[in-house]
C-alpha cells in the first residue's frame, strides 16, 4: 500500500521507515528474514519480507507477531543468544548484543542454530 506523507507529500508505505523511489511512486525497503529448518522444529517461524534499517528494527518487526521466537532467539535482554548466530548475506553479524548492524534493500538475515561441540 503506498499513502502520501502528511508532510512533504511524498508517497510512503504507511509502516515504512525508509523509502527509496520508484518513477513516481515512493516505496518501502524490504529485507527478507530467514529461520533455518532446526529453529522451525522448535518454533514456527515462517520466512518474511520486513522493513527496517538495522538488524534490530527488522528482528522487531518480525517478533511483534511471534513472541514465541524473540523468547527462542533474543535473551531477557535483548541480545543474541549464545546457541544462534544470525548472518547477513552470509556474513555473521558483528553486535550480537544490540543488533545494530544495517541493512540495506534486498539484504538477506538469516537466523540459525550456532554449531558447537568436538
Amino acid at each position: 500500500m503506498i499513502v502520501p506523507r502528511k508532510t512533504t507529500g511524498k508517497l510512503v508505505h504507511p509502516h515504512a521507515t525508509r523509502t527509496a523511489f520508484f518513477g513516481q511512486y515512493w516505496a518501502s525497503i524490504m529485507v527478507r528474514v530467514t529461520f533455518t529448518s532446526n529453529i522451525q522444529r522448535h518454533v514456527q517461524c515462517q520466512t518474511v519480507d520486513i522493513v527496517g534499517d538495522t538488524v534490530r528494527e527488522v528482528l522487531n518487526s518480525v517478533f511483534e507477531k511471534n513472541e514465541q521466537a524473540r523468547g527462542y532467539v533474543l535473551d531477557d535482554r535483548g541480545a543474541v543468544r549464545k546457541h544462534m548466530i544470525i548472518f547477513i548475506n552470509g556474513q555473521p553479524i558483528k553486535d550480537r548484543t544490540l543488533l545494530s548492524d544495517e541493512v540495506s534493500a534486498g539484504d538477506e538475515i538469516y537466523v540459525m542454530q550456532a554449531l558447537s561441540g568436538g
